[in-house]
């Protein structure tokens, strides 16, 4: 996974689609923090190019705890 303050690479081959909505949860991050809310920004579909499939995602309504965790993890 390739993270950022703002967002994260996931690699999936599901059936993403760009605008949807989803929840995360980042181990590294601890058990007791929320999962994070996220968007669908663009999606690597398997097979396409000689890329890794996945999805990029926006984090969306991020806490301050989640935050500083994030940094922390950065």
């Amino acid at each position: 996974m390739n993270l950022s303050r703002g967002g994260c690479f996931v690699v999936t081959t599901g059936p993403w689609q760009v605008g949807q909505m989803l929840w995360l949860t980042i181990r590294e991050l601890g058990d007791d923090l929320p999962r994070l809310r996220a968007q669908v920004r663009w999606c690597q579909e398997w097979g396409r190019s000689m890329v890794v499939p996945g999805i990029g995602l926006r984090f969306e309504d991020l806490d301050p705890e989640q935050v500083r965790r994030l940094q922390d993890l950065l």
